[in-house]
């Protein structure tokens, strides 16, 4: 059953009036970013006081202090929208897996404005985020664009638990035993059955899509119930269980290091002097001021061991905030906070090393809060945060506690600097996670039980990071330090498991800008690829797309000049005559190395010329020769008969029989395997093919790719005419490359009733006066086949506005 919103929250608007009323409100942001549903970045924003700020990250959620809100922050921002106007609400069971009738008001929102009636529904599934109307509305997210592609309706499913999709009142420790990854799958299922009979649609295709946690329930629902979709796009995606995932540590001090060593090396001695200074008191006085801690170390007593491990991850999480989430384009992310950001910091040399942790700290929390107050600095404010049981109106509190809930008793995530490189070391253990497990929600969650849930999250899903079915492309971000638990291998051909270069979390699921990686750009591509092979032709959008592109092509093709002439002589057994000087000169004064490359789409002309009689004669004694050349008698210009005035000029082909069987196809190239009869044929002006003496600019004229169509069509004509076949009985095969491979292209699209088909390789087929996107592809060919060195030195190089 779907009912409204209002109908549903009317008998308990007065009791959650005063519920509200009772909720204490820190200076917090909640940011989602590490392991959060990352589709789109969101933010929640709570209100402000002068207190201090926990900051804390519990496998994806950070608490920051600050000002952000939803999708304020996502460049490329849709003009507002009316949220009920997408809202909905679906009656979920509450527990799957007992007979019983409860139930809870499972919220989605939903948009099928560019929907076709074609039976394709594209499902946003969330994960410890909030739904929001944007994700089914804003055509600036790459989903969007291939939804009103597809002619798809859109739906976002927000998780149990989360945003407004609450089964009770509190979120107690006993509610949200009915919080686990295998309902959130049962939900999904029970979603997509419902609608599939309310649609009515026998052939319904769902594609489904998830970022982060939300990532790992699409890859999960695929293997479980690939009946119920037909593909699935997953981002970020966590697939393996880890009670102390050390590796998130490595995966942040990697980038840094990568991107730049010095500023790897800067990190490390900053933190050395952090450590420091916490061993005696003067140097705690020291960070108290530095880094402006809420609340300080006391001097009076030396501070608690988990208040030190609280300290460093407080620290630790500023500097795998700007990697995570380097260069993606969500709010501040995609240019103000990111490695090269943090960088800039730690290779100054004006500053001593703690200044460089203060001004850090600085910039990221102003960055992301839009104003700073200090570095939070209490591991009691944390659990208090976390305890409270109470749902909260904007929603961040509720989902913070819901995720770290499922982190205790479910998947670990928790990200130790057990094994770090960095100075860090061990100041955050795996226990600190687990003691504040056992500390916000009881003894019974401590190690024991930490191993055995993970166990158990490991029996269902598997240890394997290996992808077992059909029909998914799933991604993660070279630079995303969640990297190392996503899919890396998958069993079946229709299935993708592709590292993108140079992407952070999820970036590929952001709105496109210009300075996207390669490897970004690439993703986008896949996704986008994959999605229309897997809806394939028969949806009716498709459909109206090729009959648009099949008018197009007639229209512009049916304005052909009609050929005036098709009468042509062939000459065959031809002798050719000696190459000019010029021709067969090396390159010197009068035939410069380069001047033949430019503009040159082919390679041939780039090859070493070979004398004619090595390339084709059979030179074993007694041998028939197996090929032929001739010339064809063509018009100077075939769609003016005044233009030619008995001008005619001879075009070389070249013949081979040696495969040809009995009613055997002619190709123009290769011939064997088909038992073809095999034909090359010279391009006007080129070669032994001139119809002039001379170059003059008037006579090039008549040197066109129209003229060049009309040469290829008079000769099948001529060589059917030599075999008395008409067109219906010879079956001509057109090949060619690059400007040729254009040329086979165009003419099979001009004159489809002289071809059966045509094979094209490299061709340009779309006129273009600035083709800048050339270099574009050599420079990116350079730095990911020639490695960053090279780039770098062939930058350098080219380098014009440096002093020679």
């Amino acid at each position: 059953m779907i009912k409204t919103k209002q109908q549903d929250q009317q008998a308990d608007s007065k009791t959650g009036q005063q519920d509200r009323l009772t909720v204490i409100m820190p200076v917090l942001l909640v940011l989602k970013l590490l392991l959060s549903s990352c589709l789109f970045l969101t933010f929640v924003v709570p209100n402000v006081n002068s207190n201090g700020t926990p900051l804390f990250s519990i496998a994806g959620r950070l608490f920051l202090g600050g000002l952000l809100h939803n999708d304020d922050h996502v460049a490329f921002k849709a003009k507002p929208e009316d949220t009920s106007k997408y809202e909905k609400y679906f009656t979920q069971k509450l527990d799957h897996f007992k007979k019983n009738s409860a139930t809870f008001q499972q919220r989605f929102f939903v948009n099928a404005q560019y929907s076709t009636n074609n039976s394709i529904y594209f499902l946003l599934v969330e994960g410890d985020n909030v739904a929001s109307s944007s994700r089914v509305s804003n055509l600036d997210y790459p989903h969007m664009i291939s939804a009103k592609d597809a002619g798809a309706t859109v739906y976002n499913l927000e998780h149990r638990f989360y945003g407004s999709s609450q089964p009770f009142k509190t979120m107690s420790a006993k509610n949200m035993t009915f919080l686990t990854s295998q309902q959130a799958l049962e939900d999904i299922s029970n979603f997509i059955r419902t609608q599939n009979q309310l649609s009515g649609d026998k052939n319904p295709k769902w594609i489904l899509f998830g970022g982060g946690y939300g990532g790992s329930l699409v890859v999960w629902h695929r293997q479980k119930y690939p009946g119920l979709s037909t593909g699935v796009i997953s981002s970020g995606a966590t697939v393996i269980a880890s009670g102390d995932y050390y590796a998130f540590q490595l995966n942040v001090e990697n980038s840094y290091k990568e991107a730049d060593k010095n500023c790897f090396n800067g990190i490390n001695n900053a933190i050395n002097r952090l450590k420091q200074l916490v061993q005696y008191e003067e140097g705690r006085d020291i960070l108290n001021k530095k880094l402006n801690l809420q609340p300080p170390f006391s001097s009076k007593s030396l501070p608690k061991y988990r208040d030190l491990q609280n300290f460093f991850h407080n620290i630790a999480v500023l500097l795998q905030i700007p990697v995570q989430n380097n260069k993606v384009n969500a709010g501040v992310f995609a240019t103000e906070v990111g490695i090269d950001n943090i960088c800039k910091i730690f290779n100054s040399t004006a500053i001593e090393n703690l200044d460089k942790v203060a001004q850090m700290a600085k910039f990221v929390i102003t960055q992301l809060n839009g104003t700073y107050t200090g570095v939070s600095n209490s591991y009691h404010d944390t659990v208090a945060y976390l305890k409270n049981e109470t749902f909260d109106v904007n929603q961040s509190r509720a989902a913070t506690r819901a995720w770290f809930w499922q982190n205790c008793n479910e998947f670990g995530y928790f990200t130790s600097t057990d094994n770090s490189g960095l100075a860090f070391g061990s100041t955050i253990p795996n226990n600190f996670f687990i003691n504040l497990c056992v500390d916000v929600f009881g003894h019974h969650h401590g190690i024991m039980n930490v191993l055995k849930v993970v166990k158990n999250t490991q029996d269902s899903y598997g240890r394997e990071k290996k992808f077992n079915q059909t029909n998914a492309v799933i991604t993660r971000g070279s630079v995303d330090p969640w990297k190392s638990l996503g899919v890396e291998s998958v069993s079946d051909k229709t299935a993708i498991a592709y590292l993108v270069n140079g992407g952070a979390h999820c970036a590929e699921f952001q709105p496109p800008k210009s300075d996207d990686s390669y490897g970004v750009k690439m993703a986008r591509n896949l996704i986008k690829t994959r999605i229309t092979r897997w809806l394939s032709a028969r949806t009716k959008k498709t459909m109206e797309k090729v009959a648009e592109l099949k008018e197009r092509t007639q229209k512009n093709f049916s304005k052909r000049r009609e050929i005036v002439n098709w009468d042509a002589k062939i000459e065959w057994n031809i002798t050719l005559p000696e190459e000019s000087a010029l021709l067969s000169a090396p390159p010197g004064k009068d035939r410069p190395i380069l001047a033949d490359f430019i503009g040159q789409t082919s390679a041939n002309r780039h090859l070493k010329r070979q004398k004619e009689e090595n390339a084709f004669a059979a030179k074993s004694a007694g041998v028939k020769p197996f090929y032929f050349l001739g010339y064809v008698l063509q018009d100077l210009d075939h769609f003016n008969s005044s233009n030619n005035l008995a001008k005619k000029w001879r075009q070389l082909f070249v013949s081979n029989n040696a495969h040809k069987k009995k009613d055997g196809p002619i190709f123009l190239m290769w011939a064997r395997q088909f038992g073809a009869s095999v034909y090359a044929l010279e391009h006007r002006y080129y070669g032994y093919s001139t119809p002039f003496t001379n170059l003059t600019v008037q006579n090039l004229t008549y040197l066109t790719s129209e003229q060049a169509l009309g040469d290829i069509a008079v000769f099948i004509k001529a060589i059917n005419k030599e075999h008395n076949k008409t067109e219906a009985e010879q079956k001509w095969i057109l090949f060619g490359g690059a400007y040729a491979g254009s040329l086979v292209a165009w003419f099979r699209l001009k004159y489809p009733e002289l071809s059966t088909g045509a094979v094209a390789s490299s061709a340009p087929v779309q006129a273009k006066t600035d083709f800048f996107e050339y270099l574009f592809v050599v420079q990116n060919s350079t730095k990911n086949f020639g490695g960053k060195t090279c780039a770098k030195n062939v930058h350098e190089f080219f380098a014009w506005d440096k002093a020679a």
